[in-house]
């Protein structure tokens, strides 16, 4: 696949399962990441997986660079877009 898309998701997983599926896609073979973030949230915190909270990909402790691209994702929480990453620049 060219592009993985992880649209609302992300937000249900702790920590530790949102790097594993981070190091799965930058294992892969895709050139893209295409994720939900929420560049209004300025501090991650930890959940069991299957919980909920909004995180900010671009914010510790996932740190991603900023995204190429951002596509408004706003209709249910301020600040949520679907970001784009080129994942040959991460």
């Amino acid at each position: 696949a060219d592009v993985v898309l992880c649209r609302e998701m992300l937000f249900h997983l702790s920590y530790s399962d949102v790097d594993r599926v981070l190091s799965n896609v930058r294992r892969s073979s895709a050139k893209y990441l295409i994720a939900t973030t929420n560049r209004s949230i300025r501090f991650n915190s930890d959940i069991p997986s299957g919980a909920f909270r909004e995180i900010n990909l671009e914010r510790r402790p996932f740190a991603l660079p900023p995204p190429i691209q951002t596509i408004r994702d706003d209709s249910v929480a301020a600040g949520r877009v679907l970001a784009v990453w080129d994942l040959g620049a991460s």
